[in-house]
Formats: C-alpha cells, sequence, structure tokens
C-alpha cells in the first residue's frame, strides 16, 4: 500500500515537472512589441545549414573519421545552443499568445492566437527532444541527428505570431528581426 501511494506521487510529481518543463518559466505578456523584446535572436539560415544532412555528408566523405567526429561534436554544441534559443523563445511565444487568448482586443483572432499556443508547445516539445539528442550527439557523435522539423514548426508559430501582430495593425509590429 505505501509502495503504491509512493509510485502515486512520484508519477504526480514527474507530471507537475514535466508540465513546467514544456510551459517554461516567463512572465506575462502583453505586447507584440514587449513579446519581440524579449526573444533572442536566431540565425535560421545559419541552423538550416547545421542541420542539413548533405552537409554533414559532405564533411564526413572530406575529413578523417577522427576530424570528422571532433568537428560533429562541435557543430551539435553550436545547434545545442540554437535549440535553446528556440526553446525560450517558444516560451515567449507561449506566454504572448496565452494573453492574446485573454485579451478583449484580440477577441477576433483568438483562434489563430489558440493555433499560435498549439505550435508553441509543439515546438517547445520539439526542442526539448532536440537538446536530448543533441546531447547525445556531444557524446556519440556519429549519430544521426533529426532536428529539422524543430526549425519548421519554429518559423510557422513565429509566422502566425507576426501575421496577428500585422492583422491587428499593432504600432509595436515592428522589429519582428528577433523573431527569425
Amino acid at each position: 500500500m505505501i509502495t503504491t501511494l509512493l509510485f502515486v506521487l512520484v508519477g504526480l510529481s514527474a507530471v507537475l515537472f514535466m508540465g513546467r518543463v514544456v510551459r517554461g518559466r516567463t512572465e506575462p505578456i502583453s505586447s507584440i512589441a514587449e513579446a519581440t523584446a524579449r526573444m533572442t535572436q536566431i540565425d535560421l539560415p545559419a541552423l538550416a545549414n547545421l542541420i542539413d544532412p548533405a552537409q554533414r555528408e559532405y564533411l564526413r566523405s572530406r575529413l578523417s573519421r577522427h576530424d570528422f567526429a571532433y568537428l560533429e561534436r562541435m557543430r551539435n554544441r553550436v545547434c545545442l545552443e540554437y535549440v535553446k534559443r528556440i526553446a525560450d523563445n517558444s516560451t515567449v511565444l507561449l506566454s504572448w499568445s496565452r494573453a492574446a487568448l485573454l485579451s478583449p482586443e484580440l477577441a477576433a483572432y483568438r483562434d489563430e492566437a489558440r493555433e499560435v499556443v498549439d505550435t508553441a508547445m509543439t515546438v517547445r516539445l520539439t526542442a526539448l527532444f532536440a537538446m536530448a539528442q543533441l546531447y547525445l550527439g556531444v557524446l556519440m557523435p556519429s549519430l544521426d541527428m533529426q532536428v529539422g522539423s524543430l526549425l519548421t514548426k519554429y518559423q510557422y508559430a513565429a509566422s502566425r505570431m507576426t501575421t496577428i501582430g500585422v492583422l491587428t495593425r499593432a504600432p509595436e509590429a515592428q522589429g519582428y528581426s528577433r523573431i527569425a
């Protein structure tokens, strides 16, 4: 009986912890300008180059096994930093879109805001799994990393937020350079 209760408590704690990790920690965001100011700039073409399988195969064919492993570890570390930024930015997107759902001024855009919430949650989960893969890739560079879907999902979430800002003609809708 006590063992069962202990397992239930540990399981509940794990679920609550994972919920907290997925949602991230951020203060409520009330405007698009505030959201873009909190976002970290990400060089998406550079990230796309890092995760391109053709680039990886090219390097593998041109470098010795030892040099390729060393370079792949470095590439995984850089990619890990990008993925951490994406995870942080998705937390900001999540916070802003939740605020947009509650905002009376954006009532006409609730469906779009809901879509951003769903996409930002998916991006955050995907980023967390990609981070785990990349940490393994730093230890074992021969593993193939599949991070490409994260980039696509992140671009979609950021574009939806941009679209809502443009549609509402918010004066703070300028300055989306931090998103992409």
